[in-house]
């Protein structure tokens, strides 16, 4: 398949009708998207901006001054779903507590789960229309099936430093199905648009591809291809996509330890957890948030974070120069 973009070469006549199909269809569905953010915004509707400050009286363990926002956070939780409401009050909380704007879609718009990639993709849209200096410059994906169990973990930490990283637009985890985008920082960016909008295309393109996770797999097909690739990271699972282990943090025999979340750790995702089960387990990792328990709300200094995260890009840098030293 041949793609698009700036000095990668013109479409041959079947693609071509494919690719201005493919435009038509995004145009239709940014359109729609925000017709749809911007009224239901102004009517109260079915579009969340959250952008409250915590109060002095049950304020945070770290304060933080006023200031304009660069990281917000965004997802989409729709249906009648108590338990989807508690998570994202973990995810509220957590946003109020560092000045993160939340973005909450409350509708589909799309079928099945390309909803997702769209809502995105009309959000960096919305702020590459900006002025460069009123931008947001990262937001953070989370799906509705995540829970924040230590708050106090700044999404600041897991984004590449501007140091020698500059062409990182896409930090994800991975599992042993490959890619998961259960939880994800992506830049405010032109490649970003270009990605999410080949994300939703992609069944238009491929339409005898088997999606068997739909928008994931989308996602790691297109990260094969050298242009995206080069500007995505993989960082360790448990930084901000851990999946479940027991509430009282142990561990469980449904995934191997190293991807279970352990207390300090961010946030705990569900992840191929469905029905009955789903409810039950988020709901046991709800109370426990709820009760804001120190041994789960650990201090960021004492977490292993810190290190971790700095020894992964020592490493990632060290890797970068020793490639650039092989082409001089």
């Amino acid at each position: 398949m041949t793609y698009l973009y700036p000095s990668h070469g013109y479409l041959a006549g079947g693609q071509r009708q494919r690719h201005f199909l493919r435009l038509g269809v995004l145009a239709c569905i940014v359109t729609g998207l925000f017709f749809i953010v911007y009224r239901s915004h102004a009517n109260g509707g079915r579009f969340e901006f959250d952008i409250d400050r915590w109060s002095p009286r049950t304020g945070p363990s770290v304060q933080i001054e006023a200031r304009r926002p660069s990281i917000a956070k965004a997802t989409i939780v729709y249906g009648d779903s108590p338990v989807y409401e508690e998570a994202l009050r973990t995810h509220r909380e957590h946003s109020r507590r560092f000045q993160y704007p939340m973005h909450v879609l409350r509708q589909g718009i799309l079928s099945d789960v390309w909803t997702k990639p769209a809502f995105l993709l009309s959000l960096v849209l919305q702020e590459l229309m900006k002025p460069e200096g009123e931008r947001l410059e990262w937001i953070l994906w989370f799906d509705a099936d995540t829970i924040v169990m230590n708050p106090n973990i700044p999404i600041e930490l897991f984004l590449p430093p501007t140091e020698d990283f500059e062409h990182i637009h896409l930090v994800l985890s991975k599992d042993w199905n490959g890619v998961n985008n259960g939880v994800f920082p992506i830049k405010v960016h032109p490649w970003s648009v270009e990605l999410l909008s080949s994300i939703i295309a992609y069944p238009y393109d491929n339409p005898d591809t088997l999606l068997v996770f739909r928008d994931q797999s989308a996602l790691g097909f297109l990260l094969d291809n050298e242009y995206f690739a080069n500007s995505t990271a993989y960082v360790p699972l448990r930084w901000f996509n851990a999946y479940r282990g027991k509430p009282d943090g142990g561990m469980s025999e449904i995934h191997p330890e190293e991807l279970q979340i352990h207390r300090g750790d961010f946030l705990v995702h569900f992840a191929g957890t469905m029905g009955a089960e789903r409810n039950d387990t988020m709901t046991e990792f709800t109370n426990v948030a709820r009760h804001h328990l120190p041994s789960w709300e650990v201090a960021l200094e004492e977490t292993n974070y810190p290190a971790e995260v700095r020894e992964y890009w020592a490493r990632m840098r060290q890797h970068l120069h020793s490639q650039s030293s092989e082409f001089e």
